[in-house]
């Protein structure tokens, strides 16, 4: 029976043990779940950065390649233009020597117009 207690009633609550453990159980619980959900959200938010990042790499790889690819072909043009000029230099004529000449520049021009 309850004690009277200035005007009101009192009451009294049992816990055991066992239903404290449970609670703080439960509450450890909850702060899990919640704290999981923040991991994989972070999770998720990296893993997207990571993929853009994989994607950016992926394009300027390609485009290194490419553009190797093209010095190459531009540098064995030079190459070439300045054989052709060392060899006429040995042969005959002037007008041999400033067809080499122009093509070397051309070919360094072109070098010059593919940077910008």
């Amino acid at each position: 029976m309850p004690d009277e207690h200035k005007g009101g009633y009192r009451m009294y609550v049992t816990l055991s043990l066992r239903d404290i453990a449970v609670g703080l159980v439960l509450i450890a619980l909850v702060i899990l779940i919640i704290y999981i959900a923040i991991f994989f959200k972070n999770l998720i938010r990296t893993l997207k950065t990571s993929n853009e990042i994989l994607k950016d790499v992926k394009t300027m790889t390609e485009i290194a390649e490419k553009r190797t690819a093209e010095i190459d072909g531009v540098v064995d043009g030079i190459t070439e233009s300045i054989s052709k000029a060392s060899k006429s230099n040995v042969g005959s004529g002037v007008l041999a020597q400033l067809s080499n000449i122009a093509a070397a520049i051309n070919s360094i021009i072109k070098i010059i117009g593919r940077k910008k």
